[in-house]
């Protein structure tokens, strides 16, 4: 039985450092999101990342959140992640809101 509770993974990026441009950047991340590639997803990261799992709420260097994000991977092995949203802020960091299923949990998370 899979239980609901709240994943939050704030990953703020200059849109303009990345040549494909923010749709291309959202694809990348979601990829990483869906098959549990922390590596795929925290280069993505900024300096500094919020990073809030069951248990964890921290701000992170760029290389401890990838560091913390892979371990939450190796041990809630990540079925699906879907986008439901996604924009950006007045300062030009992306965001995206989606879903991400794991074999423990079925998440909302925020990136």
């Amino acid at each position: 039985m899979q239980s609901t509770i709240n994943l939050f993974v704030i990953l703020f990026f200059s849109i303009s450092a990345f040549a494909g441009g923010p749709e291309e950047t959202a694809r990348h991340v979601a990829a990483g999101l869906n098959t549990g590639n922390a590596g795929a997803v925290a280069s993505h990261f900024n300096t500094m990342v919020d990073l809030s799992l069951p248990g964890s709420e921290e701000t992170y260097s760029k290389t401890q959140a990838g560091r913390v994000l892979k371990e939450f991977f190796s041990q809630n092995r990540v079925k699906s992640f879907k986008i439901s949203k996604q924009g950006s802020s007045a300062d030009g960091s992306m965001y995206c809101i989606g879903t991400l299923t794991t074999e423990k949990w079925v998440t909302v998370s925020i990136f």
